[in-house]
């Protein structure tokens, strides 16, 4: 495998052969946000979106962006164009959560976490979501359920 720096020189290349390649900006997105570059990530995410504006994977992806500049608003947006893209995406709904929990909405997250797991019910990290923000709004024996399911799914969550 190549090293990130000619991976991207790489795309560079391809990129100025063919601009509307909406998968090489991807790919160049994810490259310089695991590169620790995530004002080069964003305005590749940027680009995919402006030739596949429908794309839930590219919303998805610039909200881990706007989250690591914490951009919360922003991320939020782009989560939930994510979801609304790919409502049946339970990771998208389970990160919503986490962004509606970021910033202190829980019962907002509730609705994102339930849509994961109704999207996917083994998904321990959304009952275990869904657990934290009961708890946080007063709802201890659905909290507790939670909880019980988050653990049962996996053990790793035991107190």
């Amino acid at each position: 495998m190549n090293d990130p720096l000619s991976e991207i020189e790489n795309l560079q290349k391809k990129l100025e052969k063919d601009p509307m390649d909406a998968d090489s900006h991807f790919r160049m997105g994810k490259l310089y946000f695991d590169n620790w570059k995530p004002q080069e990530a964003l305005e590749a995410y940027r680009k995919v979106l402006k030739i596949q504006p429908d794309n839930a994977e590219a919303h998805f992806e610039l909200a881990r962006v706007f989250d690591s500049l914490k951009r919360h608003e922003e991320m939020i947006d782009s989560f939930r164009e994510a979801v609304w893209l790919k409502p049946d995406w339970p990771e998208a709904h389970y990160n919503l959560g986490l962004a509606h929990l970021v910033t202190g909405n829980p019962e907002e997250a509730v609705q994102a976490f339930q849509e994961a797991v109704r999207a996917r019910p083994d998904y321990a990290e959304a009952h275990n979501g869904l657990s934290i923000c009961y708890g946080m709004t007063g709802k201890s024996r659905e909290a507790d359920t939670h909880y019980n399911e988050a653990v049962r799914l996996n053990p790793e969550f035991k107190k």
